[in-house]
C-alpha cells in the first residue's frame, strides 16, 4: 500500500512510475519496481541514520542548453 501510495503523491516515485508506464511496463510490474526503490531508499536511510527528504526529482534526460548556445540562437 505504500508504493501504491507513493506512485500518487511522492514527487519522485510517481516520475518513477509514469516513466515505466511509457515504456512500456505494465503496472503490476511498474508498481514492484516502485516498491524495490522505496526499500532501497529506506535501506539507506537506515544505513546513514539520514531523515526522509522530499526535494522535487530531477527530470529525467534533461538537457540544460548552454548560454552561448542560448545566445547564438537569440542574435542570429
Amino acid at each position: 500500500m505504500a508504493a501504491l501510495s507513493a506512485t500518487r503523491f511522492n514527487p519522485t516515485i510517481k516520475v518513477f512510475y509514469e516513466r515505466l508506464l511509457a515504456n512500456g511496463k505494465k503496472k503490476k510490474a511498474a508498481l514492484t519496481a516502485c516498491m524495490h526503490k522505496l526499500l532501497i531508499i529506506l535501506n539507506v536511510m537506515v544505513k546513514h541514520n539520514s531523515a526522509w527528504s522530499c526535494n522535487p526529482p530531477i527530470p529525467y534526460r534533461v538537457c540544460i542548453p548552454a548560454a552561448k548556445t542560448v545566445a547564438a540562437k537569440t542574435v542570429a
